[in-house]
Order: structure tokens, then sequence, then C-alpha cells
């Protein structure tokens, strides 16, 4: 899957799940950026006997590209907002005033230009 299909997948799945900050994944199944991007790489996920998912794969060094070309992305696209008080994706995600349409605007914008650039 391309870094774009990823990015995309990632605002699928946050629209579905809802959004929360400081955690990858919160007790109602809520993700934050990196946790729908992680969520995105791995459609099968395990199961806590709550029904929650279990964050503790490890990433292969292609997916870890992947996920630095779609955190890269994100920050261009702040920088370009002139969002100059994050350092990334992450700080953003966090940030008190972000909400979740937010972070998968940002999501399906990162994927938009990732496209366009043949990730």
């Amino acid at each position: 899957m391309k870094a774009s299909e990823i990015a995309y997948k990632a605002a699928e799945i946050m629209s579905e799940r809802g959004h929360c900050k400081d955690r990858l994944e919160d007790k109602n199944g809520a993700v934050c950026h990196q946790g729908a991007v992680l969520l995105a790489f791995h459609s099968a996920v395990r199961l806590t006997p709550e029904g929650r998912t279990l964050f503790g794969w490890s990433l292969s060094d292609a997916e870890k590209a992947q996920l630095d070309e779609i955190n890269v992305t994100g920050a261009r696209i702040l920088e370009a907002m002139g969002d100059n008080n994050h350092l990334g994706v992450v700080s953003f995600n966090n940030n008190l005033r972000t909400s979740g349409e937010d972070v998968i605007l940002l999501l399906k914008e990162s994927g938009r230009i990732l496209e366009e650039e043949g990730c």
C-alpha cells in the first residue's frame, strides 16, 4: 500500500473511531494521528478481552519510511498554513485547540499531496 493510501485510510479510521490526544488509542477506541496511521498499516488487529485494540506490533523498514513520509508531509502542510506553534503532527494533534476534524483534514490533505507525488 502506498503512503497516500495509508493517509487516506487513517483519516477514515479516525472518522469512524473518533479522535483522542496524548495516547495512540483511548479506552473507547478513539485514536490520535499516529494511532490512526498505525491502524491503517495493520488492518487486522489483535483485540483485548474488552474489545480494544492492542498496539504492540513493529513496523517494517518500508512502513517506517511511509510513516515518515506522512509525518513530514503533515508538517509541511502545517508550516505552509503558517502554523509555527507546533513541532509536527503529534504536537498539532495534542494541542487543545485542535479538533478531530482538523486532524482528519490534515490526513486527507497529506494523502492528496503524497498521491500527487506518486507516493
